[in-house]
């Protein structure tokens, strides 16, 4: 009899039990998460042909939907033209990888200035989008180690002042080109291709 008037005492115990707002705000909370993943991110990435052996298909996930706009021969003065439209579609983040072609002979492009002036576009025009540049990647065809180098350093450092995204690409050398010298073959096409997603990653 004992044992049979305890079970009731426990039945009644647990039909009274009372809830405080703040468990049941918890519960929903977590319903709340668990049904409502993050959004997907929208990136855009934009440059020159040195973009061309990546794959928007192999840099998406489920966190991130990544766009590639490049343009043979591109330089950095030429970058606003394109930035411009993949602004109208408000990404979440664009990508810079450009000043490749800036050193070729007779260029006198100022690189920096123009990089920063497409920052500046960027800001103004869609204040909450992230922006990441990617660093100058190192040529066979012509000598512009030094120039590349002073550049990549104005970049990253513009880039912590303005708490924009600097992306080192200097794992990538001489033995990741292709046979013209310029572009990237299989094996810098790969290591490109995990910088960016190195990137991600943090976004």
């Amino acid at each position: 009899i004992n044992q049979k008037n305890n079970k009731n005492d426990v039945k009644q115990h647990n039909s009274n039990q009372k809830y405080s707002d703040k468990d049941v705000n918890n519960s929903l909370k977590h319903v709340t998460q668990s049904e409502n993943p993050p959004a997907m991110k929208n990136v855009t990435i934009i440059g020159d042909s040195l973009l061309k052996g990546l794959k928007s298909k192999g840099l998406s996930s489920e966190q991130h939907n990544v766009r590639i706009r490049y343009e043979g021969g591109a330089q950095t003065d030429d970058l606003q033209y394109y930035v411009k439209p993949a602004l109208k579609r408000k990404p979440d983040m664009i990508v810079l990888h450009c000043a490749t072609n800036d050193f070729t002979p007779g260029c006198n492009i100022k690189s920096y200035k123009e990089l920063k002036n497409v920052a500046k576009l960027v800001k103004e025009t869609l204040p909450e989008c992230k922006l990441a540049f990617s660093s100058i990647i190192r040529r066979g065809d012509i000598d512009v180690e030094k120039k590349a180098e002073d550049l990549n350093l104005k970049l990253e450092k513009f880039c912590k002042s303005q708490d924009h995204f600097f992306i080192n690409n200097e794992n990538i050398d001489l033995s990741c080109l292709s046979g013209g010298k310029l572009h990237l073959n299989k094996k810098g096409n790969s290591i490109f291709a995990n910088n960016l997603l190195d990137l991600l990653k943090k976004c």
